[in-house]
């Protein structure tokens, strides 16, 4: 590409990329989603992408580099594992298109499934989920969940707990119960919703 760098790589294979090849390439993270999704539309003339790569385990994996140039330091680089391939046309060109999307790699978010207790500072908490499970290296976890309550994982894999958490767990919460009932503390007692 002229303008940027861009390298895309499916499994250990680099995909060359021309402005004739790449119709659409888009990675979003939303405020709604856990993880960001990526979109990737080439075409695809010779039907490789379309009719060989589906059946390859390996193409599975997209990885997308992106840059100021080729020569850049500050290159952002994203590992995607596509959930998601569409075959098309374009009404532009006859030529196949290649459709595909997906979710960013994480390790551990989605199992194993655990069964477990933290206690103390919230914040703290998730931040060390997100550092010694899911391998991040920034972890975005607000500043209104710095205080201490005690959180159960009744036999969830992370993104369900992160899911539990997201719906359920805000800073006027007075307590957290994850995977039994929820309560509301009247007083000094305890009623079952």
């Amino acid at each position: 590409m002229e303008n940027y760098h861009l390298k895309i790589s499916f499994g250990d294979t680099v995909i060359p990329m021309t402005t004739a090849v790449l119709r659409e390439l888009t990675i979003v993270q939303s405020i709604n989603t856990f993880l960001p999704e990526f979109r990737l539309r080439i075409s695809d003339n010779t039907g490789t992408f379309t009719h060989v790569a589906p059946f390859d385990k390996n193409m599975s994996n997209v990885s997308i580099e992106l840059a100021p140039d080729d020569t850049s330091l500050d290159i952002n680089s994203f590992n995607f594992t596509v959930y998601r391939r569409k075959p098309g046309a374009d009404q532009s060109t006859p030529a196949t298109i290649y459709d595909i999307q997906g979710l960013l790699t994480s390790n551990n978010l989605f199992g194993p499934d655990y069964s477990r207790s933290f206690s103390g500072n919230i914040k703290t908490n998730l931040e060390g989920i997100g550092t010694n499970e899911l391998l991040t290296n920034n972890n975005g976890v607000s500043i209104s969940l710095d205080y201490d309550k005690t959180l159960l994982q009744p036999l969830w894999s992370n993104i369900q707990f992160f899911k539990y958490l997201k719906e359920n767990l805000t800073a006027d919460d007075i307590l957290v119960t994850v995977g039994i009932p929820p309560v509301y503390r009247v007083g000094e007692k305890f009623l079952k919703r």
